[in-house]
């Protein structure tokens, strides 16, 4: 039997959900989560990769 997989998309104009995201990344970053989970499976810290800025990227480049 093969995994189910959804996703999801953001609409640009939805700044609430905007919002809540970018909160739950912020506490994720701040306790040590996103660390913990790179570490696990990347093997190395990449949250120095995160871009710290919340700007849109308009050139649809990699914000790092």
């Amino acid at each position: 039997m093969m995994p189910v997989r959804e996703y999801k998309t953001m609409q640009e104009h939805d700044l609430d959900l905007k919002a809540m995201f970018d909160k739950a990344i912020d506490q994720a970053k701040a306790d040590g989560t996103i660390k913990k989970l790179s570490e696990k499976w990347f093997g190395m810290d990449t949250t120095p990769l995160c871009s710290p800025s919340r700007e849109p990227n308009v050139n649809n480049e990699r914000g790092v």
